[in-house]
């Protein structure tokens, strides 16, 4: 610790697609307040998101070097207790440690409610879950998939909960049936079809699409698959699988800015803070490849809503399209009724909604993960679109006068 300086120690699991997302969400934080910097104690081993592993030191590597640290460790007392030794306090980037004594801020499943809804809206009526045992975000998204099938009179017909080894075992080693784990296999097999599969993670959804094609089965004709973590490899899968584009460097940044606060000692709101998810990224894998081949409109609306907040411009999605920039214009508005200019508006102001109900950010803050870079401009835009201040806004969506 230098000066007046403080220290946020990351111990997040940087092999993992997730690992870096959440890095440059409290990079992102971080920078915003020169008053801080961080310290990397990341993990590069797989070890502590194994169930059952034990702590490999006495004491987080953290202790007294950090003044707090943002994690990703899984629900274990043994890890728990460990964490608890660094003497500083901590947040927690996932579902794992919700109601534990470990501060958490995760992404909301509000995940399960789009997968479903895309799915139902194609047609599907029978569903299949692929989860991680011992994991409690995955028992929470299996348990949140069976009350939203029920809201529309369906249910969860076939359920499968597989070991770590599968999740963080190579891709490429699923290389004829016989190496699949039997228990997917006779799922995939059994099932009555057309079938919807939702996957928990990546490799789940990759292992289902390439189970599918030895069983002679077509995807999404007769399995559908969908996965609740946008990740490189559901884009290489055959097919490209469509996935939730997850809010990890939003978690990230909400996970510093309340560690800040209890480094400096203050209250915090909540203990347990959900983020929603910030789009569902449709791909062959549940709607087919004519589909989204042949429906270049669909896709820039999908690009919009998925990157609207990361301030993309008309140009690059014209030129992601292999489409004049006047050629988009009259298009889109032809399809939708407005303009792509106004589609980015409009993705960003229901962003801000979700962000003024749902966390305790400032307008500032807001409005750089939104993109403006203005707290001012969104603040006078916002009003010109609600006939309401951001503040009254947030005091009417909390339920106060």
């Amino acid at each position: 610790m230098v000066g007046h300086s403080r220290v946020i120690g990351l111990y997040l699991p940087m092999q993992f697609e997730v690992g870096p997302r959440l890095a440059t969400g409290v990079l992102r934080y971080v920078e915003q307040h020169p008053e801080l910097r961080v310290y990397d104690f990341c993990s590069y081993s797989d070890h502590f998101l194994q169930e059952g592993a034990e702590p490999l030191s006495e004491r987080p590597p953290w202790a007294g070097v950090a003044d707090g640290a943002v994690l990703y460790i899984r629900r274990s007392p043994q890890f728990i207790d460990w964490v608890q030794k660094g003497g500083a306090p901590v947040v927690n980037t996932n579902a794992e440690t919700i109601d534990t004594s470990i501060v958490s801020v995760f992404t909301s499943i509000a995940d399960i409610r789009m997968a479903v809804s895309h799915l139902v809206g194609l047609g599907y009526r029978h569903f299949a879950y692929v989860g991680l045992a011992g994991s409690y975000g995955s028992g929470l998204r299996r348990a949140a998939l069976v009350e939203e099938l029920g809201k529309r009179n369906l249910r969860l017909h076939k359920m499968i909960e597989i070991d770590e080894a599968l999740r963080i075992s190579q891709y490429e080693s699923f290389t004829r049936i016989e190496q699949a784990n039997p228990a997917l296999v006779n799922l995939i097999k059994s099932a009555r079809k057309p079938l919807a599969v939702i996957a928990r993670f990546s490799v789940f959804a990759g292992a289902v699409c390439r189970i599918a094609s030895w069983l002679g089965l077509r995807v999404p004709e007769d399995v559908a698959v969908l996965c609740l973590i946008e990740a490189e490899l559901v884009r290489i899968s055959t097919p490209p699988v469509t996935a939730v584009a997850g809010p990890a460097e939003m978690v990230g940044f909400e996970a510093a800015r309340i560690l800040h606060r209890m480094i400096e000692g203050k209250r915090i709101q909540r203990r347990n803070v959900p983020v929603p998810p910030t789009e569902l990224l449709v791909r062959e894998s549940t709607v087919g490849k004519r589909r989204v081949v042949g429906d270049r409109i669909n896709i820039a609306r999908a690009l919009i809503r998925n990157r609207a907040c990361e301030k993309i411009r008309i140009q690059e999605i014209a030129q992601q399209l292999c489409m004049s920039v006047r050629t988009l214009q009259l298009q889109y508005a032809a399809a939708f009724g407005h303009s792509v200019g106004e589609e980015i508006r409009r993705v960003r102001l229901e962003k801000t909604k979700e962000l003024l109900a749902s966390t305790d950010l400032t307008l500032t803050q807001i409005a750089e993960l939104v993109g403006y870079g203005d707290g001012f401009y969104l603040g006078t835009f916002f009003r010109k679109r609600t006939k309401l201040t951001p503040s009254q806004y947030r005091r009417h969506k909390s339920g106060k006068k």
